[in-house]
């Protein structure tokens, strides 16, 4: 079903990466829509270089290293999720 589609989608991502990169596509079907049984922390930034944005690379290094704790505890499991959408690849978010 597509819950467990989604579930095991998230899971995939997450062994490659503690914090999963979305844009505007992604964070509608995996965040924004139903149905979903997890929890997902998503921090919304500008890393792209032409931003400029030092407190945006500052908070990155600091979710990193949070996101890294999470994946690697005795607690990790699949009701939680870290992900991240860039300004500039987010599109509508509101759609």
């Amino acid at each position: 079903n597509m819950l467990v589609e989604k579930v095991d989608q998230m899971m995939e991502w997450s062994s490659r990466r503690s914090v999963i990169r979305m844009n505007g596509d992604k964070f509608r079907r995996f965040v924004k829509a139903p149905p979903r049984n997890y929890s997902v922390i998503v921090m919304f930034t500008a890393l792209q270089p032409q931003r400029q944005c030092s407190v945006c690379r500052q908070a990155n290094e600091e979710y990193q290293v949070l996101a890294n704790s999470w994946r690697y505890s005795s607690a990790f499991c699949n009701k939680l999720f870290f992900t991240v959408v860039d300004y500039d690849e987010g599109g509508r978010l509101s759609a």
